[in-house]
């Protein structure tokens, strides 16, 4: 039997996302978070909702996952603006980032970064800066 090419997997899930959800942004000053399901009704969201689609979308297909928010502002530490996802192929954390137009394994470059891991549904996270 074939051992499960996961990478596709990954490939195939981030390319679904990419092309079946439409970026749009949140009601001005109004922060709004969607539920996976939702997301799927609407097919349409703002980064933290196309996050948490795939990032349910993973995870249900047994991938780790965890966060990233990302921060623009030298003079802002900490002051997070993108939110996207890193996942776990072996040993490697590959990038991924549905709401630009940029290959599997690319990401923004910040000048704050703060790593969530996941871990059955408890938040851990470290800054890089």
């Amino acid at each position: 039997m074939a051992s499960k090419d996961r990478f596709g997997e990954i490939r195939a899930l981030f390319e679904w996302v990419r092309r079946n959800i439409r970026y749009t942004r949140d009601i001005f000053q109004v922060e709004t978070l969607h539920t996976a399901r939702r997301m799927l009704e609407l097919r349409a969201g703002d980064c933290d909702d196309m996050t948490i689609l795939l990032g349910a979308m993973l995870v249900a297909t047994g991938h780790p996952v965890r966060l990233v928010l990302a921060g623009f502002r030298r003079n802002r530490p900490h002051s997070y603006s993108h939110i996207y996802l890193e996942v776990r192929l072996g040993s490697e954390w590959i990038a991924l980032d549905p709401t630009m137009d940029r290959p599997l394994g690319w990401s923004p470059p910040t000048v704050w970064k703060r790593v969530c891991e996941v871990d059955r549904g408890t938040l851990r996270c470290s800054c890089v800066t």
